[in-house]
């Protein structure tokens, strides 16, 4: 299976790897992450912080001190 994302370059994830780390390792790295991924479906168990998300404001002027 060979992954075709299109933004290989975009913003890496919350675990430090970005899309062109996963497409240029698959080979290596595919069988853990198939691994991973079925545990989850069958035992509904993730890694402590897997699903952890990180929220980033980016002010739309240059004093901004609300997010309103």
């Amino acid at each position: 299976m060979k992954l075709s994302l299109q933004n290989h370059d975009g913003a890496p994830c919350t675990d430090g790897f970005g899309a062109s780390f996963f497409q240029f390792h698959w080979e290596i790295i595919k069988t853990d992450v198939y691994v991973v991924v079925l545990e989850f479906f069958q035992t509904g168990w993730l890694l402590p912080n897997y699903n952890v998300n990180t929220l980033i404001f980016i002010p739309k002027n240059q004093n901004a001190d609300s997010i309103d």
